[in-house]
């Protein structure tokens, strides 16, 4: 969302938002728009993408990531990330179960951050997640503390 805004109309109290795209939707009234089509009037699916906050794992230390499981009722074209030590979007795959595990093999992480897009005219809800690694202890080298 770039911009939340509230409406108060008489009885009716009303919500927009806009999207990167410049488009204006109102709160809560379906998942899609009537900006698709040739005639410009036929229902389209509203993208939507969420952020996890950026976990420090085991920080000073680094981590090797097993598993990323997301717990979810996922829509039909939901789709999941994994960022790396702030890095680009890795794709994981899409989320088609209520729990969905990914076998990863991200070495020397520091922080991990999901990223989880829709663009579906069904609903999702991210219910929750997990990490599953292994930490690399720090060895003592001289004044390098870390590997």
């Amino acid at each position: 969302v770039r911009i939340m805004g509230k409406l108060i109309v008489s009885e009716s109290e009303d919500i927009y938002f806009g999207s990167n795209t410049g488009r204006v939707y109102q709160w809560n009234i379906g998942l899609t728009d009537d900006s698709g089509g040739a005639s410009e009037n036929t229902a389209t699916a509203v993208a939507g993408e969420i952020r996890t906050k950026e976990h420090m794992l085991d920080f000073p230390n680094t981590v090797d990531i097993h598993n990323i499981d997301v717990i979810s009722n996922p829509g039909t074209q939901t789709t999941a990330f994994a960022i790396i030590n702030g890095g680009d979007p890795v794709p994981l795959g899409d989320l088609r179960d209520r729990v969905t595990s990914f076998t990863t093999n991200f070495v020397r992480a520091r922080t991990v951050q999901l990223l989880i897009t829709d663009n579906s005219q069904k609903g999702s809800t991210i219910e929750g997640y997990n990490f599953n690694y292994t930490v690399n202890k720090r060895i003592k080298n001289g004044w390098n503390f870390f590997l």
